[in-house]
């Protein structure tokens, strides 16, 4: 069978796409190498967040709604949690205050140490805050999946757990080998996460998107968060804290690793050095600790639409640790614009040009 669209990868784009793409009556099939959710998508933290940049602003806020829209209300409400950044002086947390100040919607308000216990009780005493309008727990698997079915209650076929390449005739691609078959396709798109550069490009000389790994960790023990907490300073590498309190698990986080890691080791060391921020850490338990590779884009934001070159790639990626919450609206702009035969119709920044084309050989 020939489909309209080939979508490679079942993470929250890949599956968001499918589903856009089928209700509007287009022709197809979703193929992974592993299960529905297996990367970054399915073990994440679970935390829809503001993306800190105002290209990707537009794509938070209808994420948001389209989560809100498919999952329900109870499980993404129109008011978001907040989320606290922290820091052990008060300088620090009046550069962050004064930095989210750009995005007016997060309404940073600055809180003294008093202010921070008062808020959270089992935070440290005499850390500063940065209290920002933005956050959404939810459990990150089970939103993938609810994409996935949907995408087959709309004609998506869905296959998983089966090797994936794509499929070139005359350099030009034209679909996909999995599970030892071709599947043809008049345009195959790309979401496949951290594998999506080596998956256009074995030979690994085009890179637009690597793997940063990280780990997290489900504890049991201790009181949870009212809001997600967090290292105000940022992301540390090669680890930085996070608590974040899903409905599923209490999340600690996290790392950003040029290498895929043992998760045991950093795990511990996560653990440990959560007790600077939140007590009760000391006498927490590891219930499960998760590894993934989220897929950062060479220039930090996500690669939607035609490959330089070949109309028929597409890519839907580089999403790094915002796939949850910027995802599903990425997914929607690239539907439309295929639709449309219209890539123009992605903004610059976002378009998945910028990256230059892969070898030839590739």
């Amino acid at each position: 069978m020939t489909y309209d669209v080939v979508v490679v990868g079942a993470g929250i784009v890949g599956c968001v796409t499918a589903a856009s793409l089928a209700r509007r009556g287009a022709r197809v099939a979703v193929f992974d190498a592993g299960p529905v959710g297996a990367g970054a998508s399915g073990r994440n933290a679970g935390l829809v967040e503001h993306p800190f940049e105002a290209e990707q602003v537009a794509l938070h806020e209808e994420t948001v709604a389209i989560l809100r829209d498919v999952l329900g209300a109870d499980v993404v409400p129109a008011e978001p949690t907040g989320a606290l950044l922290l820091f052990g002086d008060a300088a620090g947390a009046e550069r962050a205050v004064a930095e989210a100040a750009a995005f007016p919607e997060l309404a940073p308000a600055l809180l003294a140490p008093g202010e921070v216990t008062a808020l959270e009780p089992g935070v440290r005493d005499g850390l500063w805050g940065c209290l920002l309008a933005t956050g959404h727990p939810l459990r990150p698997a089970a939103a993938v999946h609810r994409f996935a079915g949907l995408a087959r209650e709309r004609g998506a076929t869905l296959v998983t757990d089966a090797p994936v390449a794509l499929h070139r005739d005359g350099g030009t691609v034209r679909g996909v080998v999995a599970g030892g078959e071709v599947h043809r396709a008049d345009v195959v798109v790309v979401a496949a996460g951290a594998a999506s550069s080596a998956l256009v490009d074995p030979t690994g000389r085009w890179r637009p998107v690597r793997p940063v790994w990280g780990v997290s960790v489900s504890i049991d023990g201790g009181a949870r968060p009212r809001v997600p907490l967090m290292d105000g300073r940022g992301e540390l590498p090669p680890k930085a804290f996070s608590l974040i309190a899903t409905p599923s698990e209490l999340a600690l986080g996290s790392t950003w690793l040029a290498d895929e890691p043992d998760g045991a080791p950093w795990a511990t060391q996560l653990l440990a050095d959560a007790a600077a921020f939140w007590p009760a850490a000391t006498t927490a338990t590891i219930a499960a600790t998760r590894v993934c590779a989220r897929p950062h884009a060479f220039d930090g934001r996500p690669l939607l639409g035609p490959v330089a070159g070949d109309p028929t790639l597409w890519l839907a990626t580089g999403h790094g640790g915002r796939g949850i919450s910027t995802g599903a609206a990425s997914a929607h702009l690239l539907a439309d614009a295929l639709l449309a035969g219209d890539a123009a119709a992605i903004p610059p920044a976002l378009r998945a040009d910028r990256a230059g084309p892969p070898p030839r050989s590739a």
